[in-house]
């Protein structure tokens, strides 16, 4: 082979090889935007950069062979020969990568070889300056990059006395989440936020969000979050993990992984090793009951319900309520039976079940036959719909299906409701929510001016922070200054706070009305065995924590609202709230109870029950977390 045809051959194969890691290395930084390389327990050495730098190092190595081969070992053997100019090729990218090559080398081969063409020549001259500018460049992105990290590294070991906040992910939500943690500490605590996978990336809004990060603090690294070292830190910290990335499926592989490296180590099994994990679904649920906890404790995060319970505390739903003859009556307008705007039908349901009290709910969806949503989740909550029986919840439910919010239809039916006292738009698009509030605020104020009707308030879900701060700064006004009375809610500032997440008032006062079911000796003390068991069920299983969560939330305003009732009549409400509970979570009627089949044999009217059945009812109305209602209500 010729001297002219070997150097161009080595030069386009160079060149292929330099361009072939680049275009992968944008492919590869394409699938990170896209979200397909979420799981990157087995691919985190292929980064794009890293990608790029090995496929320059390459390309150097060729290009310096034909170097060695025709100028410096033309008189060894041909094995030999090729041996050493590989091995001097890798020598001379080495030192290319630290400013120490020297370009005389190349300079030597191209212009003391006659047979090269100067097309050739000129050709490979430009290309090996090109690579002996670039390599230095890299290089410095490498020491950037390690002492980057040596620094992220160095940081998180300097915290041995913190309680450690580890975020699965970098986003609008976890970067709330850290400016509560960091911000949000009243006790003066020791605590450090760390973010893991944060890669780094030029779009504007990852880098926002990572400017956000650095100013809060929080400490980035690149590292999945089960790939975190633990152990720098004392066994006498939090540690607490919060799950919050966009993929749910990825969230729960990560918790089933993260449990059991933790339970494996003496050190972090145990209960100030927390784990937080946002997932909706019901697959979410049954995975997580499956999984041994060990002394760890795990919740799920479900963001539909954690927002429905805020509302229900938050917002003066009840209070707004109205007389009509001899009962109050709280009538509800629901626009948008999405997940969220299911769950608070379904808790409205339970909730309103107040002696004097009496729920009315309006619900409008797209769908036509919208009512189905109901049923397929809670099929005996629209059995008993508008069913008068002693001793069995009461509630009116009404569905308008087939409504679209921008039709006059939707305007026409709203007007119709006879009274509301609250309304809630709920349609996924914060756009779309916001319009609609207006409008529905504009009818009721042509109502209000025609019929003397009330104007109800109206909340509207939101999920921008900016723009709900942006309302809360100054109150959404008319242009004569006039309060509209619309509010948002569900931004991700206040959905993503400990308090919003972590709901520990409310799991305490709910372990609390739990353990009331153990048995008690003659002096009023709990059997300790049935104790112990019944907190490692609160612990382990969501069922319990929702239902006791739900009982105290229903303890808050009864004492809020209820006065003067005797005790016989709060038992049979209890009964109520409970048996429309129960139907919320799609529990049946069958004479014999099964969690898997969701079927219960209490759930009939309170006069059909057994003694011993009623008298569960009458604890309800001695406890002590009446007192704990009390204390929250006044927050």
């Amino acid at each position: 082979m010729t001297p002219n045809v070997f150097c161009t051959t080595a030069l386009c194969i160079s060149i292929a090889i330099l361009v072939t890691f680049i275009v992968a290395g944008v492919f590869l930084h394409k699938s990170d935007l896209r979200g397909k390389r979420a799981e990157r327990k087995y691919n985190l050495f292929l980064t794009p950069f890293r990608i790029a730098v090995f496929g320059f190092f390459l390309a150097a190595v060729v290009m310096f062979y034909p170097v060695y081969y025709t100028a410096y070992l033309g008189t060894e053997g041909e094995s030999l020969r090729t041996i050493e100019s590989v091995l001097l090729s890798v020598h001379n990218t080495l030192r290319l990568f630290v400013l120490d090559g020297e370009f005389d080398v190349v300079y030597g081969m191209l212009s003391g070889n006659a047979a090269l063409s100067e097309s050739v020549r000129v050709i490979y001259t430009i290309y090996a300056s090109l690579l002996y500018i670039v390599a230095p460049t890299l290089t410095a992105g490498i020491v950037l990059f390690f002492f980057k990290e040596a620094s992220a590294l160095f940081r998180y070991a300097l915290h041995f006395r913190s309680d450690v906040y580890i975020i699965s992910e970098l986003n609008d939500q976890s970067i709330a989440l850290a400016e509560d943690i960091i911000t949000n500490n009243p006790r003066k605590e020791r605590r450090i936020a760390v973010f893991a996978d944060v890669y780094d990336k030029y779009e504007e809004e990852v880098y926002e969000l990572t400017a956000r990060a650095k100013k809060l603090g929080a400490i980035c690294m690149r590292n999945d979050l089960n790939e975190i070292s633990l152990k720098p830190h004392s066994g006498k910290i939090y540690r607490k993990f919060y799950l919050v990335g966009l993929n749910e499926d990825v969230n729960i592989k990560q918790a089933i992984r993260l449990i059991e490296r933790c339970r494996a180590i003496k050190k972090l099994n145990t209960p100030s090793t927390q784990i937080y994990v946002a997932a909706n679904s019901t697959e979410s649920e049954a995975l997580l009951n499956s999984v041994e906890f060990g002394d760890i404790k795990v919740r799920r995060l479900n963001e539909n319900r954690n927002l429905m319970l805020s509302t229900l505390l938050d917002c003066p739903i009840f209070e707004k309520a109205v007389e009509v003859g001899e009962q109050k009556e709280i009538s509800i307008v629901i626009v948008g039976l999405g997940a969220y705007g299911v769950e608070m039908l379904k808790a409205l349901c339970w909730c309103g079940q107040l002696p004097g009290y009496v729920v009315r709910i309006h619900a409008f969806d797209r769908e036509l036959n919208c009512e189905a949503k109901i049923k397929s989740v809670a099929p005996e909550l629209l059995k008993y719909n508008r069913m008068v029986m002693e001793g069995e919840p009461y509630y009116d439910l009404n569905f308008h299906g087939g409504i679209d919010v921008n039709s006059y239809e939707f305007l026409t039916e709203l007007s119709e409701i006879e009274r509301v006292t609250g309304a809630f738009v709920t349609l996924g698009n914060d756009e779309l929510n916001i319009e609609t509030a207006m409008k529905m605020r504009m009818q009721f104020g042509r109502d209000h001016i025609a019929a003397k009707k009330v104007i109800p308030p109206i909340w509207a879900v939101v999920y921008s922070t900016t723009k709900t701060q942006a309302a809360k700064a100054s109150g959404l006004k008319s242009i004569q200054g006039e309060d509209i009375g619309i509010r948002f809610l569900g931004d991700a500032a206040s959905r993503y706070t400990l308090k919003a997440l972590e709901c520990e008032e409310l799991e305490t006062m709910g372990l609390k009305s739990h353990k009331h079911w153990v048995k008690h000796d003659m002096d009023g003390n709990p059997d300790p065995v049935e104790e112990k068991a019944a907190e490692d069920k609160y612990n382990k299983y969501e069922y319990y924590r929702r239902a006791s969560i739900a009982e105290v939330i229903y303890l808050i305003f009864r004492t809020r609202l209820v006065k003067d009732c005797d005790a016989d009549t709060l038992m049979i409400y209890e009964h109520r709230r409970w048996s429309a509970f129960m139907r919320s979570e799609g529990y049946v009627y069958l004479p014999e109870r099964s969690d898997i089949a969701k079927t219960h044999p209490s759930l009939i009217p309170y006069d059909d029950l057994s003694e011993k059945e009623k008298a569960k009812d009458g604890i309800e109305t001695e406890r002590d977390d009446r007192r704990n209602a009390e204390v929250y209500s006044k927050k």
